[in-house]
């Protein structure tokens, strides 16, 4: 199984588009957490007034890495919108970028998911420039990248043993209490992605512990577009219900994979 990482994404107020800037350097060092069910890298690259920390989250199963920033409030409402990832002097890559308020509106979080031919470059990359329309022009200074994507790399291969994940057909699986379709309907469809005419197909993991709850959902194939990846998650966890996993007659955690499929009418 190959374990990607990636990062990007972070918006700084004061800086316009098409502005050159130095690269903006981190304010603490990594943090990588191994938690029960997730792996984050995280770190400062903002003060306390004015607060701006990277995460990176790796999903369990596949190629995508969730890059996020969590900055300062900010009045801006959900948006989705296209942006480009520059490593270096290589050639921009196009992403799509999802920045809506989140933590009951103290927090904007900005986030994409970025396949793995396009982070490939980022393990051992110093600078990273990030630019989209609305929020972000500017370039940021990355270190020690081989060491943090080998820490979430281990991480990730702790998470897949507790969650009972091998790829392996006779993996435990928990049972949906309902048609997993039935948990969408016409009016979940993100607005932000309607207007745009975009439309995909989402692959994701479902972590779901022994009492049947969905713990964590993670993209491991993007749709291309962050809205819909988003959504499925947001949708997913909050209202699918489960059975749980069962060997030798005691429930255990499991890992679920589905495809969702957003077309318009």
């Amino acid at each position: 199984m190959r374990i990607v990482s990636a990062v990007a994404l972070i918006a700084v107020p004061g800086t316009t588009p098409g502005q050159a800037a130095e690269p903006l350097q981190p304010t603490a060092k990594w943090n990588v957490d191994f938690g029960n069910s997730h792996c984050i890298a995280l770190r400062d690259y903002g003060t306390a007034a004015a607060p701006l920390t990277l995460a990176l989250k790796p999903a369990p199963i596949g190629d995508v890495m969730q890059v996020s920033l969590l900055r300062g409030s900010s009045k801006r409402d959900t948006d989705q919108y296209a942006g480009t990832m520059t490593v270096g002097s290589s050639v921009p890559v196009k992403v799509s970028v999802l920045g809506y308020p989140a933590t009951a509106g103290k927090t904007r979080l900005i986030s994409i998911n970025l396949a793995a031919p396009d982070f490939l470059p980022l393990r051992t990359a110093s600078v990273l420039r990030l630019t989209t329309a609305r929020e972000v022009d500017r370039s940021f200074a990355l270190s020690q990248m081989a060491s943090v994507t080998t820490m979430l790399d281990r991480c990730v291969a702790n998470l897949r043993k507790a969650w009972n994940i091998t790829n392996a057909v006779n993996d435990p699986h928990a049972t949906p209490k309902a048609p997993l379709y039935s948990y969408f309907n016409s009016v979940d469809y993100p607005s932000v992605a309607a207007r745009g005419d975009a439309t995909g197909t989402v692959a994701l993991v479902m972590l779901v512990d022994e009492a049947g709850k969905v713990a964590s959902c993670m993209v491991t194939q993007t749709s291309g577009y962050a809205s819909l990846d988003a959504q499925s998650c947001a949708l997913l966890t909050v209202r699918a219900k489960f059975k749980p996993a069962v060997v030798d007659g005691q429930p255990v955690k499991s890992g679920q994979t589905l495809r969702i499929n957003w077309r318009l009418p």
